[in-house]
């Protein structure tokens, strides 16, 4: 890995390492020709730039011959690869080998459509959590600070479109406890720690403030868990149509907030204030997420919908990036000697701007690699990841 600023001479890099593993026969690295090697950037015009200066620096060395294979080598983007991987096996693959590429305005377009297409249905017979989620939101950005449902469902099958699974990639947490559990464990540790700064020494205006504090919160948890005697003590009771989030989350609210420095000098009862706040920090946020749960659902429900219609509108006979590289993933699984094939064949693999790759696109290069990933170099900058809005994932510069 490769990982400098802007500035730095990382293309440089590229183009020279390139070069010197052709010419240079002595070379960890050494190559015959071109065709051993797979550059990849992410623009068309970058792969293009790339290009070019590997050509003239063959010509530099004085290596027309090598100069002369620049144009048909493998410097693209990582989608106009897989593209001509598939192309070269679509029989092997059972793809038709003229199939059609849209374009990103076109995807745009199916995805807007899809997007209105599966609001309209949700608003008609979706479930009372998807229709509370349209509710809560604008359909579309006003302009205003908030996001949309659109830009919620974009962000989201963004994310889903670069990941190796798609939506099986998703990994939606389960409530372990129900409402009534999670408070109980509140009000149990408020108690203890309510009983205990009855002890302590000499009773100043801060303790009796803080004791106060807890016992309206206890009072406050109490009073709610006998007025809501009704709903099951379950872990589905999240998603209970009769559950009010926000009213159970104003309980929590009750409780004070305790300082961290609260006792610190003294010392006498510390550990007792440490284990309160740890305790009650670690329940209120499960109770956070328990409360989105119901949302979280209703959202990657409605985004799977949309990704349905999306594919409905596109058709089965046309791709789009995403399933280039979806399809490619398959076959390399399916057909495990074609994927070793290229792997013989790339001896070198470079990869410019590599924090702007995705998981997907990771899980490919990977498929492609020899053992040790001996043949990837990466070049990149952490700082400057600029697709994040179309899933690239930093983290996978630092995996």
């Amino acid at each position: 890995m490769v990982s400098a600023g802007a500035g730095s001479g990382k293309t440089f890099t590229v183009t020279q390492r390139v070069v010197h593993a052709l010419c240079d026969e002595q070379a960890a690295n050494h190559i015959e020709s071109l065709d051993e090697a797979l550059i990849i950037t992410f623009t068309k015009e970058a792969a293009k730039e790339l290009r070019e200066r590997i050509k003239n620096l063959l010509l530099k060395e004085g290596r027309g011959d090598l100069a002369l294979d620049a144009d048909n080598a493998w410097i693209s983007t990582i989608h106009a690869m897989a593209s001509q991987i598939l192309k070269q096996n679509a029989l092997v693959f059972g793809l038709d080998p003229a199939f059609e590429l849209i374009s990103e305005d076109l995807v745009k377009t199916y995805t807007d459509q899809a997007i209105e297409i599966v609001v309209e249905v949700v608003k008609e017979t979706g479930t009372p959590h998807q229709k509370a989620y349209l509710a809560s939101k604008a359909l579309v950005e006003t302009g205003d600070y908030g996001s949309s449902v659109q830009s919620d469902l974009e962000k989201l099958l963004g994310a889903v479109r670069s990941m190796p699974e798609g939506f099986a990639s998703l990994v939606i947490p389960q409530a372990n406890h129900s409402p009534q559990e999670v408070l109980h464990v509140v009000v149990s540790t408020a108690e203890d720690l309510a009983a205990a700064m009855l002890t302590w020494g000499k009773q100043t205006k801060t303790i009796e403030k803080n004791i106060a504090a807890l016992q309206d919160g206890i009072a406050a948890a109490y009073t709610y868990l006998e007025e809501h005697t009704a709903l099951p003590s379950q872990t589905d009771t999240w998603f209970d149509e009769a559950f009010d989030a926000d009213l159970y989350l104003s309980v929590f609210a009750a409780f004070p907030a305790t300082s961290p420095q609260f006792r610190r000098e003294t010392q006498e009862g510390y550990d007792q204030v440490i284990a309160w706040r740890e305790t009650f920090a670690k329940n209120y946020n499960e109770a956070l997420l328990c409360c989105a749960l119901p949302e979280i659902n209703a959202i990657v429900d409605i985004a799977e919908a949309v990704d349905k219609a999306y594919q409905k509108l596109k058709g089965a006979d046309r791709l789009d990036n995403t399933d280039l590289l979806v399809l490619l993933l398959r076959s390399f699984k399916e057909h495990p000697e074609i994927a070793q094939r290229y792997r013989d064949q790339f001896k070198l693999i470079m990869v410019d701007e590599f924090q702007d790759t995705d998981k997907l696109q990771v899980a490919v290069i990977d498929y492609l690699a020899q053992p040790g990933r001996t043949n990837i170099t990466t070049v990149g900058d952490a700082q400057q990841s600029i697709y994040r809005f179309r899933g690239a994932d930093v983290n996978v510069f630092f995996d």
